[in-house]
C-alpha cells in the first residue's frame, strides 16, 4: 500500500533535487558566461541623453507648476483679506485659504486672565 500524499511527492522531489545537484555542471562556468554574455543583444543607442532630456522636462514642468501655484495663491487671498471689515487693533487676521479666515484675539498688555480688559 503506498500512499501518494503531498508528503512523499515532497519526498521524491527532495531526493531528485539532491541527485541532480550532485552532479558535475555541463560546461565550465567561465565559457557559459561568455556565451549568455554574446547572445544578450549590445546597446546601440547611448543612454544619457534620453534620461537627460526626461530629467530636464520633469524640472521644468515642476518649476513652472510651483511659480504658477504659489502666484495663484498669493493673489486670491489678498484680494479677500482687501474685503475684510475693519476690525479692532487686538485682533490679527491669518488666511489659511482664499476662503478660510482664522481671527486671533489677543489680550490687552496689563489685563490679567479673567478681568474684563
Amino acid at each position: 500500500m503506498s500512499s501518494s500524499g503531498p508528503d512523499n511527492d515532497r519526498d521524491r522531489f527532495d531526493a531528485a533535487f539532491r541527485t541532480w545537484s550532485d552532479r558535475q555542471p555541463a560546461r565550465d562556468p567561465g565559457r557559459a558566461a561568455r556565451r549568455v554574455l554574446a547572445a544578450l543583444p549590445e546597446r546601440s543607442e547611448p543612454f544619457p541623453w534620453r534620461r537627460m532630456a526626461a530629467a530636464a522636462a520633469v524640472l521644468v514642468l515642476v518649476f513652472f507648476g510651483s511659480w504658477y501655484g504659489a502666484r495663484e495663491r498669493v493673489a486670491v487671498p489678498g484680494a479677500t483679506a482687501m474685503a475684510t471689515p475693519a476690525l479692532p487693533e487686538n485682533v490679527m487676521v491669518f488666511w489659511i485659504d482664499a476662503e478660510t479666515p482664522v481671527y486671533f484675539v489677543l489680550s490687552q498688555l496689563g489685563s490679567q486672565k479673567g478681568e474684563p480688559s
